[in-house]
């Protein structure tokens, strides 16, 4: 990183606006993990996650 970079972020007062930006992408990734950790458990439950070998048989 630029060194200049690193003295702009130190002097730069965060604004609500930022905090609130923040916030949402927060909120958002929340979300897509959530998602990602249900099509992953539903794909466990129903046998249709792939093993190393390629069969089609539950991780347990």
């Amino acid at each position: 990183m630029d060194t200049d970079m690193v003295t702009a972020m130190d002097t730069t007062t965060i604004s609500a606006m930022d905090i609130a930006t923040g916030a949402i992408i927060m909120e958002i990734m929340t979300a897509i993990m959530e998602a990602m950790t249900d099509i992953i458990r539903i794909g466990i439950m129903t046998g249709m996650t792939t093993g190393a070998g390629g069969d089609d048989r539950p991780l347990w």
